[in-house]
């Protein structure tokens, strides 16, 4: 089971590598044409919408992709067959065990009442040693 904090994370184990990746290559093996949405934004459309958005009042249509469309892209290379893989490793990235976080002090008397001030001011960010 992962582990959850309120301070920031400043390493990750092995097991969390492993499943962060076995979940993003679920993810990718999920994605596919016939369950895409395309969204396209833009203001050659005005005048051509049907309907209108409940909340803001925005004007947009629905339509279906051509089936003909459809089967050209159900038709079209898969990545892996491309060649498309992920990049190799940056040199230049440090690993997380070289990075060491310094957290700011916890302050001292925390029954003290604070001013909405001093509740709003943002605290420090922590410092990379």
């Amino acid at each position: 089971a992962l582990e959850t904090s309120s301070q920031p994370r400043t390493s990750f184990q092995a097991s969390q590598l492993d499943f962060t990746r076995k979940l993003s290559q679920e993810l990718v093996n999920r994605l596919s044409v016939d369950k895409a949405l395309i969204t396209v934004i833009s203001k050659s459309f005005q005048g051509q919408t049907n309907m209108k958005e409940k909340w803001y009042g925005s004007d947009y249509s629905v339509e279906r992709v051509a089936d003909s469309t459809m089967m050209r892209w159900r038709k079209a290379a898969k990545p892996r067959n491309l060649g498309l893989k992920f990049p190799r490793p940056n040199q230049f990235i440090p690993s997380e065990s070289g990075l060491q976080v310094k957290f700011p002090p916890a302050p001292v008397d925390r029954l003290k009442k604070r001013t909405f001030e001093e509740k709003i001011a943002p605290l420090p960010p922590p410092e990379i040693v």
